[in-house]
């Protein structure tokens, strides 16, 4: 199941940390008036939110079994986890 708007948000919120570190180098050679941009930490923000809800989604069986969340725990370890 993909969300269109999701992706789109996941977007703009690499958009908006991707200008705020440019901002941080570009304001040592640009003239001072321009500033740093402070945007970077709502879409960081973001990022929590919209991987919260993809957690939720992902797992629509977890709370119908007692053991669910182990299983997604030791999934999500599996997944990410270096080998």
């Amino acid at each position: 199941m993909r969300f269109e708007g999701v992706q789109a948000l996941r977007f703009v919120a690499a958009l908006l940390v991707l200008v705020t570190h440019a901002s941080f180098y570009a304001s040592e050679r640009l003239d001072p008036s321009v500033g740093t941009w402070w945007f970077g930490a709502v879409g960081v923000d973001a990022f929590f939110v919209i991987s919260g809800f993809v957690m939720v989604v992902s797992t629509p069986g977890l709370s119908r079994d007692g053991d669910g969340a182990l299983r997604f725990g030791y999934r999500r370890v599996i997944r990410i986890a270096p080998m």
